[in-house]
């Protein structure tokens, strides 16, 4: 919007004013450099303020956050010594705006700021700053998918410019935007409720008339560019409409048309522009249309001008855009390889900037990492998976490797959208696990394609293939059944009767020689899919895996949630056979053979604190290790803070760091925490702390996280826990899926401390012997179901 509060300078050619220009022309690089010479001659505080929010604007547009965040940080303290309400209402809602763009994770704080933005205009009742702070905050609600108060907010906004009236174009275009943003929610609220009425026309009349209404308004706009991204915005509207009616309905064909001409309009404003993102984002728009009706030598031809404009514009997020969408239609008509072509072509481009197609203010709902990012990786991976099958030994192994190459950098940029940290898989001591292995020990890459699931299993003899017939939704559906009761503590019931609770008293495994004690066994249906999971993912190598010791896994997807340890082959769980290892990627940290000798510093809660559950057992636990190991005295309740540990890790030369504490991994890594006595120690903080170790010479082997939890199903939180050992630095990380009962998890965490005292016993070795033991020991009949030992992961290194 147009500053209502100042005018810099009145000369034409002021840099301000040239910047202004040059944004309006989606010209983003060029306008910050105009506003950083208005900036540097600017002597006004006032005036310096303004502009740092158009460069804060200008940077959100480039995804350029960090860039954007040290101005924010330099203009809230110069606009605090300000009275100028207008100023301060477009600062609030810009940073808002900025954090929404930058994701879920900042969506807390992008609703503080439009809260206080909302709060001043409602104060001073200027209708162009209330509707444009109304508009983001319909966005957040849109963003946390609250449609309904969203499209009030977005009434509240129209009928405030409406109602002011004149004949202002630039109050008519916001207006027309905001229209477009509540069009969109619209279709997405009366999409839900489609079901309850007769007709698909009845149910979705409001979106059709928003979208007529939209369309007649978004015509010779004095911000042509903006018009472009307009009119692309309701193609794609229209084109959602599109797939909600039969395809020869008149409606279907009607919205058809309605697509097809508002972006060819948007073709031949981008062309008069002379704009080359806008071009290409025009021409690849109509291209996606032509697709949807099997025109594809049209679209093929308008990707590749989409391709040729994003070239030009030397934009890698765009340019990586149109060469997937050329790359999958070109593998759709079997022109497979040009498609592998064209793929390696976009891998090579595309840096995983956190950058949004700019589209001037329409709100979407990001989309995840895996829908903007994955689709090029795993389209490339399938194709050259295939040609893998008809090479010869020689070509086959470099294909097998570049195919797994794709999905390990997919991973890797995944890792680092969710911990927020671009290093993480950067580290310059990071180890491909490849180099690790020996005669005894085998990596199984696991790659879920929507079609069928393809396993590589890597070897001292080299990487060997299996495709395994199972759908990806198949695949999702049977580890979901196998894995949801897992979590469910099997001898819950007897508790609740008998009124039970966990308790100190109960933590001593005396108790468990009684003769009498109920043995515990899961169901025939557990089975069932323990033993269909081990078919898919085990039996194809049974040849291979013969002389195999150590299995480590590389899992993906839902496969991430997976407690490995308990598939069953008929006659034993996995672990009977292999010790097990999980890592998210091929990359381990500072990866090396030989141990240091083990100094443990322990800690954590048996007291219940912040209304978390007490964990009785946690006193037992971290004593009888600290007598196994003579380790210093535990960092226990009171005692487990967070200077506390980072003032123990300072002093002592540990290489176990072990914190027997509430942990939660949700896919929302602001929500992912270790509960403290009296705060959450985040992962960031956890690296901290680590890094601590690392500086004292003494590498971190080993952390252990004896009581955390993935959410039930959650693919994303199990990313998190699979990559914990990554972020915090540590070599290997031991952790839990889920909650165990707190009872059972000192018996499982005692005994693999004993295992691990040898030196020549792995960590992966001494997880097996535990795990083991409370399968086939009878003293611990109680605890055989695998409820009680399955969630245990080795995390990272193995050694």
């Amino acid at each position: 919007m147009i500053f209502a509060f100042i005018l810099i300078v009145n000369t034409a050619l002021s840099p301000f004013v040239i910047g202004q220009q040059a944004f309006q022309q989606g010209q983003y690089a060029e306008a910050i450099q105009q506003w950083k010479s208005a900036l540097d001659i600017s002597s006004d505080n006032h005036e310096q303020v303004a502009i740092m929010i158009q460069l804060i604007k200008a940077y959100r547009q480039l995804g350029n956050y960090n860039q954007a965040i040290e101005l924010v940080e330099q203009a809230l303290k110069q606009g605090s010594e300000l009275f100028d309400i207008p100023l301060k209402i477009n600062l609030y809602n810009e940073i808002s705006k900025l954090n929404l763009a930058q994701g879920i994770d900042y969506f807390k704080k992008a609703s503080q700021y439009n809260t206080q933005a909302l709060v001043l205009a409602r104060q001073l009742n200027d209708v162009d700053l209330l509707a444009e702070v109304l508009n983001q905050s319909a966005n957040l609600f849109s963003a946390n998918l609250d449609f309904e108060t969203a499209l009030k907010n977005y009434t509240e906004a129209i009928e405030l410019l409406r109602n002011k009236g004149g004949d202002s174009r630039v109050l008519q275009e916001m207006q027309t935007k905001i229209l477009i943003n509540k069009a969109q929610k619209q279709f997405l609220l009366e999409k839900e409720t489609i079901d309850q009425f007769d007709t698909t026309e009845e149910a979705l009349q409001h979106s059709l008339q928003l979208l007529e209404t939209a369309l007649q308004q978004t015509n010779h706009w004095q911000d042509q560019y903006s018009e472009i991204f307009a009119l692309i915005s309701l193609g794609k509207l229209a084109q959602a409409l599109r797939q909600e009616f039969p395809a020869e309905s008149v409606a279907a064909k009607h919205l058809l048309q309605q697509a097809y001409q508002a972006l060819y309009r948007a073709q031949q404003l981008a062309n008069t522009l002379h704009n080359a993102y806008a071009q290409a984002y025009a021409d690849g728009s109509l291209g996606e249309l032509y697709q949807s009706v099997a025109q594809n030598t049209e679209a093929l031809q308008l990707f590749r001008q989409a391709v040729f404009h994003a070239q030009q514009t030397q934009e890698n997020t765009l340019l990586y855009l149109w060469l997937w969408k050329l790359g999958h239609l070109l593998r759709q008509q079997e022109l497979y390889k040009e498609a592998i072509d064209i793929y390696r072509a976009a891998i090579a481009e595309f840096t995983p900037v956190q950058q949004q197609i700019a589209t001037k203010g329409y709100c979407a709902i990001t989309d995840s990492i895996r829908e903007r990012v994955a689709p090029v990786y795993f389209e490339l991976a399938d194709l050259l998976l295939k040609q893998a099958k008809q090479e010869t030994d020689t070509q086959r192994q470099t294909t097998l490797i570049e195919a797994r190459q794709a999905i390990e950098t997919y991973k890797n940029f995944e890792l680092q959208d969710y911990y927020q940290d671009s290093c993480i898989t950067q580290q310059t001591e990071c180890t491909s696990a490849d180099q690790l292995i020996d005669s005894h020990t085998a990596i199984l890459y696991l790659i879920p394609l929507v079609d069928r699931l393809e396993l590589l299993l890597t070897t001292t003899t080299g990487i060997h293939q299996a495709t395994v017939a199972v759908t990806e939704k198949n695949l999702h559906d049977t580890v979901s059944y196998f894995s949801s009761p897992l979590r469910d503590n099997p001898q819950a019931k007897q508790r609740i009767r008998g009124m039970e609770e966990a308790n100190s008293s109960r933590c001593e495994p005396l108790r468990l020689l009684v003769e009498d004690t109920m043995i515990s066994s899961p169901p025939a249906s557990f089975f069932e899919y323990a033993q269909r999971l081990h078919q898919w993912l085990i039996a194809p190598f049974t040849q291979e895996l013969h002389n195999i010791d150590t299995l480590i896994i590389v899992p993906e997807g839902i496969l991430r949630t997976l407690p490995f340890a308990a598939l069953h082959d008929g006659k034993n769980y996995l672990v009977e056979q292999f010790a097990l290892g999980i890592t998210p990627s091929l990359c381990l940290n500072n990866a090396q053979e030989h141990r240091v000798k083990n100094k443990i510093l322990l800690s954590g809660l048996s007291d219940s604190v912040q209304n978390f559950s007490a964990l009785p057992c946690t006193k037992y636990e971290v004593e009888t290790i600290q007598q196994l190991y003579s380790s210093p005295p535990p960092l226990l309740n009171k005692d487990f803070s967070i200077p506390k540990l980072r003032s123990a890790l300072s002093a002592g030369d540990y290489s176990i760091v072990h914190i027997a504490s509430h942990g939660q991994f949700n896919k929302q890594l602001n929500n992912t925490f270790i509960l403290t006595y009296d705060d959450r120690l985040n992962l960031s903080q956890l690296n901290d702390l680590m890094t601590l170790a690392r500086v004292n010479n003494t590498p971190i082997e080993l952390l252990t996280l004896s009581a955390c939890e993935t959410a039930m199903g959650d693919d994303r939180a199990a990313l998190g826990l699979a990559g914990v050992a990554l972020k915090a630095g540590v070599k290997s990380a031991l952790a839990s899926l889920w909650k165990v009962d707190d009872e059972a998890t000192p018996l499982v965490l005692i005994e693999f401390y004993t295992q691990l005292q040898p030196p020549h016993i792995t960590k992966a070795k001494a997880l097996q012997l535990a795990q083991k033991r409370m399968i086939t020991d009878k003293k611990y009949r109680y605890y055989h179901h695998p409820y009680y030992w399955a969630a245990f992961l080795l995390i990272g290194g193995w050694l």
